[in-house]
């Protein structure tokens, strides 16, 4: 045996229990197998519940009505919102339509909504009312999009919404589950990159068969129908999708909006909740704030932690916190449909965990493409059945991102031990990780590059103990400038989402260090930096 076999990590192999012909009749079958009054998800803030048999039937009359507003097989749907219960109607009514369904930031400013309808083209778009205006102000410049509808229940604003579409459906005498491909793309999430604008990863049906299957492994999530978990992460960054997803066939989640902390903690306490899934900056919360000693936490058994690198220190401070639960920390990304690896609950030390079931992962010189063994450091790849179909209308990002193998190229530097446990150590790709959200610094770059004062810059992630690193900016002022500081953050504050602006600040320096052909030595510029 070489050692391109002999040093392959395996996850556990095993049957998936769980397979469906495709999504939209997974869910479908799940919600009419469980309890009519079973508690599918509840809103946090306003306490309102949707039970099993109101998602049901609302998704079923919605199913219809999108129909009727001739959403065909393969058509692209935009979700854009913030989290709510609507959200768990649209996403099932818009699967047993067999769309294509995108989720975007609800904090997408207009330059950043442009560029992803420009890329997945949407027929329809979901549109909250904190972000309805904009989408209305940019339809006019997309031909594809033939109908907005609004995600809340105010019907002041001139836009049909949910609600009104489901009352105007009288009779489910129609319904009907379109069938498709499990090789058929069902979601498009956009994924930063290091080279410019965000890309968007095709994920199909059958990409999520085994996030399906491990969701409910011992040795994993370990999710049952017994299961509350209080989520605070957004449906459109993969981890809260996935686990939003979940409770449409499992178990039961309290939405909220956004992070509210005295609303978080209560939540807990009253819900007993059993799960928690979280970014480092809520973990970080949980362990220093003084608030937390005023509610009852005791009834959550696992606190998994995703989205971004957790620091040991912090890993330490949650285990001497927390010592009735597990901390378990999660590692995987938009392409690889949810986790590569996940730290099993007995593991008392900072690790990122062991394969995922029928998961390989090998570790790859970055110059050699040599394949290594334990406690050597190289590229993290990674091949599962969950690898993303590709990146939308874009081969040769997808070239480049899957090797001949079938290995998706993460880009994370790491290592195993003895005993399989992976640790992430550095980054091969550039991307900045601000609080679990991806950033790509080419992207703030071209921006700031727009302001008549900015001659060259380069952007960073500094590392910070809350957010995980902090997006800043080293400016090369054009001759005779004296733009400062405050003005560069609010011109970058102005035209990107809040998790790409220049919270580490700005430095002004003579030059940036380049390589002769042009390109910027990251590695230089947090020396200049500091």
């Amino acid at each position: 045996m070489d050692n391109n076999q002999q040093y392959l990590v395996y996850g556990p192999k095993q049957e998936y229990r769980i397979r469906y012909e495709f999504l939209g009749k997974y869910v479908y079958e799940c919600l009419t197998t469980r309890k009519p009054n079973e508690i599918i998800a509840i809103d946090a803030l306003t306490k309102t519940k949707l039970t099993c048999e109101e998602l049901l039937s609302k998704s079923i009359k919605l199913s219809i009505a999108l129909k009727k507003l001739s959403i065909e097989k393969g058509d692209v749907i935009v979700f854009l919102s913030e989290n709510n219960l609507l959200y768990y109607i649209a996403l099932c009514a818009s699967l047993y339509c067999g769309a294509q369904l995108i989720f975007l930031n609800p904090m997408y400013k207009t330059d950043e909504l442009k560029h992803a309808f420009s890329i997945s083209k949407p027929k329809l778009v979901f549109a909250s009312k904190t972000v309805l205006e904009i989408v209305l102000s940019i339809q006019k410049e997309f031909d594809c999009i033939q109908e907005v509808v609004l995600m809340n229940n105010d019907n002041t604003l001139g836009v049909q919404s949910i609600n009104e579409l489901i009352e105007n459906i009288d009779s489910v005498a129609g319904f009907e589950i379109r069938k498709v491909d499990l090789k058929d793309t069902v979601f498009l999430c956009l994924s930063s990159g290091t080279t410019g604008l965000p890309k968007c990863v095709e994920m199909t049906h059958e990409n999520l068969i085994p996030f399906m299957n491990y969701i409910r492994d011992k040795y994993y999530f370990h999710l049952t129908s017994k299961d509350v978990a209080v989520v605070v992460i957004p449906f459109f960054h993969i981890y809260g999708l996935l686990v939003h997803l979940v409770p449409t066939n499992l178990f039961t989640v309290v939405v909220m909006k956004s992070f509210k902390p005295e609303v978080y903690l209560q939540s807990i306490e009253e819900y007993k909740a059993t799960k928690l899934f979280v970014v480092p900056p809520i973990l970080q919360f949980l362990v220093n704030s003084p608030m937390v000693s005023k509610f009852n936490l005791t009834s959550v058994e696992d606190i998994f932690v995703g989205g971004a690198a957790l620091s040991p220190d912090l890993y330490n401070e949650a285990l001497v916190k927390f010592k009735h639960c597990s901390i378990r920390q999660l590692y995987g990304s938009t392409e690889t449909a949810g986790a590569c690896t996940v730290q099993h609950a007995d593991d008392k030390f900072i690790t990122v965990g062991k394969v995922v079931m029928n998961g390989i992962i090998k570790i790859v010189d970055p110059d050699t493409k040599a394949v290594l063994g334990p406690y050597e450091k190289g590229e993290i790849r990674f091949k599962s059945l969950s690898v993303m179909k590709g990146y939308f209308n874009n081969p040769t990002e997808t070239k480049n991102s899957i090797d001949s193998d079938g290995f998706y190229c993460t880009g994370d530097i790491g290592y195993y031990d003895e005993n399989k446990n992976f640790y992430i150590v550095d980054r091969l790709k550039e991307l900045i990780k601000y609080k679990g959200f991806q950033v790509s610094p080419v992207e703030v770059e071209n921006l700031l590059l727009k302001h008549p004062s900015v001659k060259d810059c380069g952007v960073i992630g500094i590392p910070d103990d809350r957010c995980g690193q902090l997006p800043s900016a080293l400016v090369v002022r054009k001759p005779n400038s004296d733009v400062t500081e405050e003005e560069l953050i609010k011109f970058v504050a102005e035209k990107i989402s809040i998790h790409k602006q220049l919270h580490g600040g700005v430095r002004f320096v003579q030059e940036l260090p380049r390589t002769p052909s042009g390109k910027i030595i990251r590695r230089e510029l947090m020396k200049l930096y500091f």
